[in-house]
């Protein structure tokens, strides 16, 4: 039993030190931005991703919002397809360290963490108060249906973590500065930031943009701030990854 035991043990160390894939394809894609993407999906011991940028491979590597990532203009213009697969019976919890030693490998990058100052976004009650409602698992809401524009849905989330969701809608950091506490039920029915009409507001026939949105149905108001931010920093990178 005891020898056992020790084989457990060992195969359990094995797979918490696997830190690189058995198999890792990375090419550059020259496509280009404008082309349809597929973001990286690191699960059942596989990592893919088709068109995306350096910046986008990082903030999955990293965990850490796209627009909390510093770094040089390339990050978003060059793209890459990935395709990597780990060592059997590695668990999904090991891919994003995988993938972090891989862009080391690839692309020779180079970050570190600190603390910058960012164009954020505070949320704030609008004037006449908000409109959330509170989540209660015993009576959960009907959600309604809608047809035009994207809609963003959330059951019993807590302030903070509705500021996350928001942060990525917004494309900056949102911080809550509600002071509500508990957990609640929104449906917010928006146009994109980056899918408004050349005359900077959605058509007639759209919902409004995402900012004007969620002050209107929800009473929530993101007013623009500078605030102290944990980024992510790439010190270095190279623009094309070696060879496979």
């Amino acid at each position: 039993m005891a020898l056992i035991g020790l084989i457990i043990a060992a195969v359990a160390m094995t797979l918490l030190d696997a830190q690189s894939f058995d198999v890792a394809s990375v090419k550059a894609n020259p496509a280009g931005p404008s082309w349809s993407t597929v973001a990286p999906r690191l699960r059942n011991g596989t990592c893919t991703a088709t068109n995306v940028s350096l910046r986008i491979l990082l903030s999955a590597a990293y965990d850490v919002p796209p627009f909390e990532i510093v770094g040089p203009a390339w990050i978003d213009s060059a793209m890459f397809d990935i395709l990597a697969r780990s060592p059997k019976g590695v668990p999904d919890t090991q891919m994003g360290p995988m993938l972090q030693a891989l862009l080391k490998e690839r692309f020779l990058a180079a970050v570190h963490r600190e603390t910058r100052e960012l164009p954020s976004y505070e949320m704030i009650a609008a004037k006449n108060g908000v409109k959330l409602q509170r989540f209660d698992p015993e009576h959960r809401p009907v959600v309604p249906q809608h047809s035009v524009g994207s809609v963003l849905v959330m059951m019993g989330r807590t302030m903070p973590e509705i500021a996350i969701a928001f942060s990525f809608r917004a494309g900056r950091p949102v911080v809550d500065r509600t002071g509500m506490k508990g957990s609640f039920y929104l449906y917010l029915n928006y146009t994109p930031l980056s899918a408004q009409s050349p005359t900077g507001s959605p058509s007639q026939w759209e919902p409004p943009d995402f900012l004007t949105a969620a002050q209107e149905q929800l009473g929530l108001t993101l007013r623009p701030k500078k605030e102290q931010i944990d980024v992510l920093v790439v010190d270095h990178a190279a623009r094309v990854p070696t060879a496979n």
